[in-house]
């Protein structure tokens, strides 16, 4: 085989993989700059947001769930709770969002610091591959890419902390420390997260929870990151008493 023949035939993965990519890319920004816009604008404006998400995510999570050849007890159960766990994780995001300026603050930094930690997961894992993080749960991940995503989460964590202080929205500079720290914690919730999920479209047999967002899936799918560092902030928080993110 010819060296021009052994090119051409590479080239159809490489470009499925970068049309996959870009259609990833034009599918997230849209959805991001809604995200962005609702935070900025808090009150009336973000609540319509998560409660219209939330819908989304409660029907994505009912038509996954619900299985007609199971118990039907236990199906209204199963769906319930996740109902109950997706407006807990509304009325947490919409507490996050809270107290005008900080909550602008903390929305814009842990919407980034997760989307910069889904990314660097994405890109390095595709680009380093090795190990496998959890191969019977979601056999396309791997260390290097939770190492990745972790490296970014710390880094974007600190510059988001400076930026949105710059911005005017903190009345004091952050502590670098505490927000690394947070921004490590919400790192790994992020990947914990999606972890989670996978494993739950494992075990009900499904590739994606829904068909909403081109190359992601449903909003299941796209939030499950965001989710579980919305509610892990939440009552980090909430049990701490003060605002372990933006102490001075």
């Amino acid at each position: 085989m010819s060296d021009a023949t052994a090119a051409q035939g590479a080239d159809p993965p490489q470009r499925a993989r970068r049309g996959d990519l870009i259609r990833r890319l034009l599918a997230a920004l849209p959805l991001a700059a809604i995200a962005l816009g609702a935070a900025y604008l808090g009150g009336p404006a973000f609540y319509v947001v998560v409660a219209v998400v939330g819908l989304l995510m409660a029907r994505e999570w009912a038509r996954m769930a619900y299985r007609r050849s199971r118990n039907q007890v236990a199906n209204v159960a199963i769906v319930a709770a996740g109902f109950l766990l997706l407006f807990v994780l509304a009325a947490a995001t919409c507490w996050l969002r809270g107290g005008l300026e900080e909550g602008r603050a903390t929305m814009f930094w842990l919407f980034v610091v997760v989307w910069s930690t889904d990314s660097a997961a994405y890109l390095v894992g595709r680009a380093l591959r090795g190990p496998r993080l959890a191969p019977r749960i979601s056999p396309k991940k791997t260390w290097s890419g939770a190492v990745g995503g972790l490296v970014c989460a710390l880094l974007v964590a600190i510059g988001m902390g400076e930026g949105v202080y710059a911005a005017g929205w903190l009345s004091d500079a952050p502590s670098t420390v505490r927000v690394a720290l947070a921004g490590l914690g919400v790192g790994l919730l992020a990947i914990l997260g999606d972890l989670f999920e996978s494993w739950i479209k494992r075990r009900y047999g499904v590739k994606d929870s829904g068909a909403l967002i081109p190359g992601h899936g449903g909003f299941l799918d796209r939030l499950d990151s965001f989710s579980a560092a919305a509610l892990g902030l939440a009552v980090a928080l909430g049990a701490a008493g003060a605002n372990l993110v933006w102490s001075p």
